[in-house]
């Protein structure tokens, strides 16, 4: 009989657990891709796009794979999914694009590759009011508001 309670009490707890992991999932909209591009698995993102992922998809306030490429200083993920057709133009539920997150990580080698891509320059995110610029410049990234300062002054 205990060990009918111990099999009763792993499978409700097995069943917490999955359906918190789901009710996670469906909050945020993490996909397998927001993962591989947080992680810099470029295998695991070259897989999905070609399996038809969703490659500019918005997770909550995860943002896009590029977002959180750049955010955790994936250069090559973010090469990679510029080169596989993520767009620089998309903005997360707060009106921030990829560059905002480049900038807020310091991460000057992928705030390059978003600006080469054509990453806009002057939207204001909604939650702070800033461009990508005056976020590197409060966060104290000035290496990175340099080089956005300077392509902005070019253009």
């Amino acid at each position: 009989m205990d060990e009918l309670l111990v099999y009763a009490a792993i499978a409700l707890f097995s069943g917490f657990v999955a359906f918190r992991a789901r009710r996670t999932y469906l909050r945020h909209k993490v996909t397998p891709l927001h993962r591989a591009a947080q992680a810099g698995d470029i295998s695991t993102i070259h897989q999905l796009v070609g399996q038809g992922a969703d490659i500019n998809a918005v997770a909550g306030s995860s943002g896009t794979p590029l977002m959180q490429a750049a955010y955790k200083k994936q250069h090559e993920a973010v090469r990679q999914l510029l080169s596989l057709g993520a767009k620089v133009d998309v903005v997360d539920r707060i009106n921030q694009t990829a560059l905002h997150y480049a900038a807020a990580a310091g991460d000057m080698l992928s705030a390059r590759y978003l600006i080469e891509a054509g990453a806009p320059l002057d939207i204001t995110s909604r939650l702070f009011n800033k461009t990508p610029q005056q976020m590197a410049e409060i966060l104290g990234h000035q290496a990175v508001a340099e080089l956005i300062r300077s392509h902005a002054q070019r253009h």
